[in-house]
This record gives structure tokens, sequence and C-alpha cells, in this order.
């Protein structure tokens, strides 16, 4: 009321014939006033409201982070398990390839033998060589504990991301070299499979601390 009669005293002296209207009087900065209670009572019921709605969140979060962990724990224990069947089916072939394995040593012989230049001393090591070419006894032995440390570590509480990329990486290099070795398309496919296991565990290793 007093700015509405002060603007019309002014109005009058001014011979303004425009009336005064609401715009007028809204436009001085403290026509409204409030009022903020920072009593320690109402300071006190904030506070336990964020902290009650801060404590909620943490714990949702960490609820969802430990069912994201359980699944993807147990996906990755899934294709570690695969790729150790493809492991025991490379086995399998290797231990019935025997013959296969003494047909090749025999031929590369006779065709020393059949050289007229056949020197005794680079048969037994051309022999020797082709045997340890084709022998993949040590890469299958060194997968498998792989295998295992990989189990173990993910079993482990404590964060295991750097282990479990360094085996990734370990696991990959046998498997290439037992493909490079064994020179056998049965073998060859089951490390192709293996590998495609592989490449997936990569990439949900990346998401492990």
């Amino acid at each position: 009321a007093g700015y509405s009669r002060v603007l019309n005293e002014v109005r009058e002296a001014a011979g303004i014939e425009e009336p005064v209207s609401l715009k007028n009087i809204t436009s001085f900065g403290d026509i409204f006033i409030t009022e903020e209670d920072n009593s320690e009572e109402e300071l006190a019921m904030k506070w336990e409201l964020v902290k009650s709605a801060t404590e909620s969140a943490v714990s949702n979060l960490m609820q969802m982070r430990t069912q994201e962990g359980n699944q993807l724990k147990k996906d990755l224990l899934s294709r570690i398990e695969s790729i150790g069947a493809a492991l025991e089916d490379i086995k399998v072939i290797t231990a019935n390839r025997g013959d296969e394995v003494r047909r090749r040593l025999r031929d590369r012989v006779l065709q020393l033998i059949d050289d007229e230049n056949f020197d005794q001393d680079r048969l037994e090591m051309e022999v020797v060589i082709m045997a340890d070419k084709m022998d993949i006894t040590e890469e299958t032995v060194r997968l498998k504990a792989h295998l295992k440390f990989f189990i173990e570590a993910i079993e482990q509480p404590e964060p295991a991301g750097r282990r479990l990329n360094f085996l990734t990486q370990e696991i990959n290099r046998e498997l290439n070299t037992i493909g490079s070795k064994a020179n056998d398309s049965e073998i060859a496919h089951h490390v192709v499979r293996a590998k495609e296991m592989l490449e997936q565990i990569r990439e949900q290793v990346q998401n492990v601390e």
C-alpha cells in the first residue's frame, strides 16, 4: 500500500495520466522479503535427509556392483572352462597322433638318405628339430597352469585386473604356439574355438579392477 500511495502522488505531481500498475510496484527490489530458518534444529533435520539419501544411494550402488561382479565372474569361469575343454580335446588328439608323427619323421629321414650329400649328423639334427617342432607337450602343460591361475585369481577377494590381463596374454601366447607347432587341422579347429572364448574374456577383463 505504501508503494502504491507514493507512486500515485508522484504520478499526480508529474501530471501522468497512466494509472499505477502492478508492474510498477513489483519493480522495487525489496517488495518481497524471504526469511531463512537457519536454526540448528532445521539444519540437523536437513542433514539427516541428505545423509539418509546418500547412504541409500551408496548401498544401492554397492549392491548393483556386487551383482554385476558375480555375473561377470560366472561368465569368465564359464569361458575359461570352455578353453579347458578345448585343451583336453587337443591332448586327446595329440595322444592319438603318434603314428602320424612317426610317418612324417620317416618320410623326412628317407628324403635325407636319398640325398647324394647325405650326412649322418644332419640326419640326427633334422630328426630332433622336427620332433621338437611337433611336440606340444610343454605348451599344453603351461596352458593348463595358466587356466588354473586364472580361476584362482577370480576367486580371490582382492583386485585381480592386472593379473587377469597378464594371464590372458599368456594363454593367448600358448594357444598360438600350439596351433603353429601342431600343424594339424583338428588341433587348429580347437585352437580357434579357444581363441574365440579368449577374445571375449579379454574384453571383459578390461572391466575388472
